[in-house]
């Protein structure tokens, strides 16, 4: 397996079925929620060079994918913290070290765009505790999601 940063340009293709997968895995609200990618924001957040786009490849084909945004700190102004966006591993390759992997991998290079704190969230339905707290993360932050209407 490799991993790799990349850009919206070398993953658009290969991601929306991938994308698609993870949105039916995981999403709570999907009877009221469509799924449509916003690749305008994520161009503009790519532009600020603020996303971080990695995947994780087998022979080329795109097996795995995590997306962070970072901006400074708002409580710790000294600080930038990178905030996943999504993680997905696709089943087939849910046992190893794949997920484990992707993310030591995402770490290093995030520390080089000067990164210091590192926030993944996962849905409660879907939990990967073990494998975060493995990494050496603690459990921090719990959230609520309630869908209201406005679009």
């Amino acid at each position: 397996m490799k991993y790799a940063r990349e850009t919206i340009a070398t993953i658009k293709e290969d991601i929306e079925p991938l994308v698609q997968a993870t949105y039916d895995e995981v999403e709570i609200d999907r009877d009221r929620l469509s799924f449509n990618l916003n690749w305008n924001v994520y161009e503009q957040l790519e532009k600020l060079n603020i996303l971080h786009i990695y995947t994780a490849r087998v022979d080329s084909k795109m097996v795995g994918y995590l997306v962070f945004v970072s901006s400074p700190s708002l409580h710790c102004a000294e600080h930038v913290m990178a905030s996943s966006d999504v993680i997905y591993i696709h089943p087939e390759h849910r046992k190893g070290r794949a997920g484990a992997n992707m993310i030591k991998f995402a770490e290093k290079d995030l520390l080089n765009h000067g990164v210091s704190v590192v926030i993944i969230a996962m849905k409660a339905h879907a939990p990967f505790d073990k494998l975060l707290e493995r990494g050496g993360y603690t459990f921090s932050e719990k959230s609520y999601q309630k869908f209201i209407g406005a679009k």
